[in-house]
């Protein structure tokens, strides 16, 4: 029964009444009812659904009078911690926002000494002990099957399942408090280790996981239970999946170690004998790393020893290559914590060797693949350190920085002309790339246009989307690399109009769906050229041919394709439509005679001061109107078309602001480019669209359905309500694509 807080009083208490009197004793028949029935106990799924769908519906529906009087609801709170019991994992989920609420509102609505607050403590306990027996790995789990007992998807529906009723852990934190709650998974594991019999693994692996899905609500200042936890970790049985459990328990509680700094050589010597296990190595690459992030002033005077078992696990191919790139993370944090003049020395202690390996691997005639794969390790190593360290304020480390990225580009010029075509080589050049203009832009400013010319060359000779990633990356650092604001506009145009005079060229060969990936890279670079430097790529040369390939491109049917096409046009038109907007609004403000003909846009003190503080680049409106005119009728039937049968439902709502976008400009554009400011708008789109749906055949959208549509948008045109354009055009979508749904 739901209530409306807008009812009136005698209702309520109507319903109230009925509520406490009549279903909450119904609902603890249902109770005992469920706790007796044989098809439960024997694990009938469809019967347990039935029987947590019911008290989940009456708790989130009773959840503030489960707290305003906890004694009368007892019962039903009692049966939903039952049906937390029942060993289906898939039906229980739906219990979990229940208890999400629940914590939400005991917090809100009551304090420690009430009763209600009390009672709800020790029900979210009791789900601290459930939730910890129900991520308990099977007994079948066996390290040494090659399926660990359960299959593929069994694994991944698993981890699932535990990601996500770690949720509820969180919410047991915060309404037992983080020490009570942090006690649970202590006094399991304390009592596994001190048992006299051996435990099974899975009995100790609970509940660190239970400890790791906490971590988020626990203070790095609790100083009750943590530390009992962390002297725990040396009596563990020497079982890799024990040591990866605990290893990411130490990884979670970081912020801990940082107020704890006594448990953080215990804590690094734990995470680095983990890497000489293979099934542990992943865990200790993470949980180094987050050591080394929030703990580098107690491991700065360890960078040493660091850097040499470093060395030592790299070299010896026994760490996966995502776990030598977390390592050299975690090196960045530490070295960025050494003392100057000391930084310097320890960032050439890691970038020198790097360095001469690549070089002597460039002085070999050919490399296979393997040693390919080497390289671009390399590269990523070199990259993810300096993305890291921190040379701030640091002028040696600073001076040695900048000697080492200038030593650095001619090697990847190299690179990239002979491994241009190397998916594998030219994504870590790129990434690599990527840092250096982005984190360094000063020292790349001298070296820009060899970047440059480099990505371009390279994109001409392979099309590799990554090459256009990278430019957009370039774009993104330009107002840094550039020395001036017209030096930063004049590299973006020229840098978009070379990649785009080989990229129309590949589209013109090549189905958009085919090259979705580059079609996604290619508009992506557009949107935010345009974005940067809209006056200069507006009145490019090849522009036209861009504003057609856009159109063309519509027609992509891979999702992040399509997106970054339709945001493409957004960019375009959006800026350009409230730019009609401002030019109408500013002579309106300077028409001064009634009748008149109106000063011309350029002598109206509002243009006066725009031009004093205009942009290098103003916005070249007449230009994208004349093309929104002559291909407006393509863009038209392409946008309507992909609203009908192409678009994703997430895309349909940019694709109407486009539509909506093109219609001002098209309607108002002309008559603004005139100075005929008071003139009626166009009818230029309902004629482009009733040509459209004429086409339409009348079994999917009947004729007195499109004279309807195109009646109304004739009315907003003729009111420029721009805003109920989009909205109508998205109606349309809705509506077609439910009348059609399913037919061919």
């Amino acid at each position: 029964t739901h209530i409306d807080r807008d009812d009136d009083p005698s209702a309520v208490q109507i319903k109230n009444a009925t509520i406490d009197n009549v279903m909450v004793p119904q609902l603890n028949a249902v109770a005992a009812q469920l706790r007796a029935d044989q098809l439960v106990i024997e694990g009938d799924e469809e019967r347990i659904r039935g029987y947590c769908r019911v008290f989940t519906e009456a708790g989130e529906a009773w959840v503030e009078r489960i707290i305003e009087n906890i004694s009368l609801y007892e019962g039903l709170v009692s049966a939903m911690v039952d049906c937390m019991r029942l060993d289906n994992l898939d039906v229980i989920t739906m219990l979990f926002e229940f208890w999400s609420k629940l914590a939400d509102l005991t917090l809100e609505y009551t304090s420690s000494c009430d009763n209600s607050r009390r009672a709800l403590v020790t029900v979210f306990e009791t789900l601290i002990d459930i939730i910890i027996r129900h991520v308990k790995y099977p007994e079948v789990f066996e390290t040494d099957d090659p399926n660990d007992g359960m299959t593929a998807k069994e694994r991944d529906e698993f981890r699932e399942f535990r990601h996500n009723i770690g949720d509820v852990l969180k919410d047991c934190v915060r309404v037992v408090g983080q020490t009570r709650a942090l006690s649970h998974p202590y006094n399991i594991m304390i009592g596994c280790i001190d048992g006299q019999s051996q435990m099974p693994w899975q009995d100790i692996e609970a509940p660190l996981f239970a400890l790791r899905a906490m971590g988020a609500e626990v203070s790095p200042t609790e100083n009750e239970m943590l530390p009992k936890i962390m002297d725990m970790f040396a009596r563990f049985p020497p079982h890799p999946k024990l040591r990866y459990a605990a290893t990411l328990v130490i990884g979670r509680y970081t912020e801990w170690a940082y107020e704890h700094p006594q448990y953080v050589e215990f804590q690094l010597n734990y995470i680095a004998e983990g890497f000489k296990v293979r099934e542990v190595a992943a865990a200790s690459a993470q949980s180094l790393k987050y050591l080394c992030q929030d703990c580098s002033k107690y491991l700065a005077e360890h960078w040493a020893n660091l850097l040499k078992f470093f060395n030592e696990m790299a070299s010896s191919g026994s760490l996966d290559e995502s776990d030598v790139i977390e390592f050299s993370e975690a090196l960045a944090h530490v070295v960025s914590a050494v003392p100057p003049p000391g930084t310097a020395a320890a960032i050439e202690s890691f970038c020198l060797p790097v360095g001469q390996e690549l070089g002597v691997m460039l002085q070999r005639p050919d490399l296979n693949n393997s040693e390919k794969q080497h390289l671009a390790l390399l590269l990523d190593r070199l990259g993810v350190f300096l993305r890291y360290v921190n040379i701030e304020d640091n002028e040696s480390a600073e001076a040695l920085t900048g000697r080492i990225i200038n030593e650095s580009w001619p090697l990847l010029s190299m690179i990239l002309q002979r491994f241009a075509a190397d998916a594998v080589v030219s994504e870590s050049v790129c990434k690599f790339t990527r840092v250096l203009v982005e984190f360094y832009p000063v020292i790349m400013r001298p070296i820009t246009t060899q970047v440059v010319d480099s990505v371009v060359e390279a994109f001409h000779l392979t099309g590799l989307s990554v090459y256009l990633w990278v430019a957009r990356r370039i774009i993104n650092a330009s107002n840094t690399l550039a020395i001036d604001e017209a030096s930063c506009m004049q590299l973006v145009a020229s840098m978009v109009e070379r990649l785009s005079e080989s990229a129309l060229a590949l589209f013109q060969g090549t189905p958009f769906s085919d090259i979705p990936e580059t079609t996604e890279d290619y508009f992506r670079l557009v949107e935010r050229a345009v974005e940067v430097a809209p006056g200069y790529i507006f009145t490019m040369q090849s522009f036209p041919f861009i504003f057609q390939a856009a159109i063309a491109a519509l027609e992509v049917n891979h999702y992040h394709a399509q997106i970054a096409v339709v945001q493409a046009w957004l960019r375009m038109l959006g800026p350009t439509k409230r730019h009609l907007r401002l030019i109408q609004d500013n002579w309106k403000n300077s028409h001064v005679t009634p009748g008149g003909s109106g000063r011309a846009l350029t002598d109206s003190p509002g243009s006066q001061r725009r031009r004093s503080l205009s942009r290098v680049d103003p916005y070249p409106v007449e230009q994208v109107v004349e093309l929104c005119v002559k291909y407006g009728f393509d863009l038209t039937v392409k946008l309507l078309y992909g609203l009908m049968h192409r678009f994703d439902r997430e895309s349909v709502s940019e694709a109407a602001d486009v539509f909506a976008s093109l219609t001002a400009i098209v309607s108002e554009g002309p008559n603004v480019a005139k100075s005929q400011f008071d003139g009626p708008p166009a009818a230029t789109m309902c004629e482009w669209v009733q040509a459209t749906i004429a086409q339409i055949p009348d079994a999917n959208y009947s004729a007195a359905d499109k004279q309807d549509i195109l009646q109304e948008l004739s009315e907003l045109i003729q009111g420029r309500n721009w805003p109920k354009v989009r909205i109508l055009i998205s109606d349309f979508a809705a509506v077609f694509w439910r009348r059609n749904a399913g037919k061919n």
